[in-house]
């Protein structure tokens, strides 16, 4: 299965530097290790009662509820205690169960290692991205907890490089009811707020796949539910049935790339497998490809006219079109700047889209080769030739071809 996964990311355009396997965290003991610590720190214990809180507005404590749990060792769930993570103690609304009464580790138990065994890839990573689907937004919480209270063994074991705190004065409610003192409390904010910086959990919404204007229900029994490689294939061989394989794929994956970015990973994702295949300007990717390779085209036909663009007076450009064209090559920093800022990559694909219709508006009301106006064709081969160089710089951080005929 891995090695069908691999292939099928390759084709994809996706190669990934580390494959892990959960189970190998118990394998190797590390679940064992990581959850020991978190009992060494004080961020686990087997106490039989459970918190909870009530959590309003900007996560404020409203309410603190002490839960009793069973004491009873021999009950149906096993003999021994339930270990649990005070998660609570670092902002999450109720504490987890790590270990149930039969031994048994939970989901949470394995994120404790995992999350501890990432940070150390490299050594001393300051930042860390977890992505989930929108079915795990509940879990932002907890996973911060997780990782302040690891961030706070390693704080008091003088790695953290932060000396945390203390107050002298009494807890308030309902910290009170939270902490066992004031030592504590600080050290687990301080730990909360080192997690804050360096975990960042990213939420990727659904896709939806429409055909004939509909959604597509996937339904294994129905024979629809197929493997990336196959939606990467039917793409390119409904746009280009005369192809040979190579070339399916490569449309297919560039389709496919696109239409997956072309979209902020915070929202849904309507992915039209109609519109996927079509050859014409519909098809935001034929349009952007187009666009490069009709530069290409013409950036040839000037050399055969004896016609370059290395030295040229911009002062020429004045159409409005023209100017529209230069800011719009000039956003391109700007685009990127904002995308790795926020992982916006979706940035791009509407950036692409844009330049490609500001080059074509263009051409279409400026004619670029005048024989009679030599000093304006260079200027203007200049502006296509800068054109070309952002559309390739945009396909190459999307991880698409810049086709040079189509």
């Amino acid at each position: 299965m891995i090695v069908l996964q691999r292939e099928d990311l390759a084709a994809f355009g996706v190669w990934f530097d580390t494959w892990f396997s959960e189970q190998s965290l118990h394998d190797d003991g590390k679940v064992e290790t990581a959850i020991q610590a978190l009992h060494a720190n004080g961020s686990a214990d087997d106490r039989p009662h459970r918190t909870k809180l009530k959590l309003g507005k900007k996560g404020v404590i409203e309410d603190v509820e002490i839960e009793a749990q069973p004491t009873d060792e021999d009950d149906a769930e096993g003999a021994g205690k339930t270990l649990w993570l005070r998660s609570t103690k670092y902002g999450d609304d109720q504490d987890r169960v790590l270990k149930r009464k039969d031994g048994r580790y939970t989901y949470i138990a394995s994120d404790v290692a995992y999350h501890d065994d990432k940070f150390n890839r490299p050594p001393n990573a300051d930042k860390l991205l977890t992505i989930l689907g929108p079915d795990h937004h509940g879990y932002i919480g907890r996973l911060t907890a997780v990782v302040a209270a690891l961030q706070r063994g390693k704080m008091e074991e003088g790695n953290g490089k932060k000396e945390v705190p203390s107050s002298s004065f009494p807890l308030p409610d309902p910290d009170a009811r939270i902490y066992a003192d004031a030592a504590e409390r600080d050290a687990c904010q301080a730990a909360l707020a080192e997690a804050k910086e360096k975990l960042e959990v990213v939420i990727f919404q659904l896709v939806r796949f429409l055909k004939d204007g509909q959604p597509a229900p996937m339904r294994k029994r129905d024979g629809n539910i197929y493997a990336l490689i196959d939606l990467i294939q039917e793409i390119g061989k409904a746009a280009a049935p005369e192809a040979d394989t190579a070339e399916q794929t490569r449309i297919g994956r560039d389709v496919a790339r696109f239409f997956y970015l072309m979209r902020s990973h915070e929202t849904h994702l309507d992915f039209d497998l109609d519109l996927a295949a079509k050859q014409s300007d519909d098809n935001p990717v034929y349009y952007v490809q187009y666009a490069h390779a009709r530069i290409c085209s013409l950036l040839e036909k000037a050399r055969e006219a004896g016609f370059e663009a290395s030295e040229f007076d911009d002062s020429l450009l004045t159409d409005r079109r023209e100017t529209a064209l230069v800011k719009k090559i000039a956003d391109l920093p700007f685009e990127i700047q904002r995308s790795a800022d926020d992982y916006g990559v979706h940035r791009i694909a509407t950036y692409a889209v844009e330049l490609a219709r500001a080059y074509h508006h263009f051409y279409d009301g400026c004619r670029v080769i005048q024989p009679e106006s030599p000093d304006l064709s260079r200027a203007r081969l200049a502006l296509c030739r800068a054109t070309q160089v952002a559309l390739r710089a945009s396909f190459g951080l999307l991880g698409i071809s810049a086709p040079e005929r189509m």
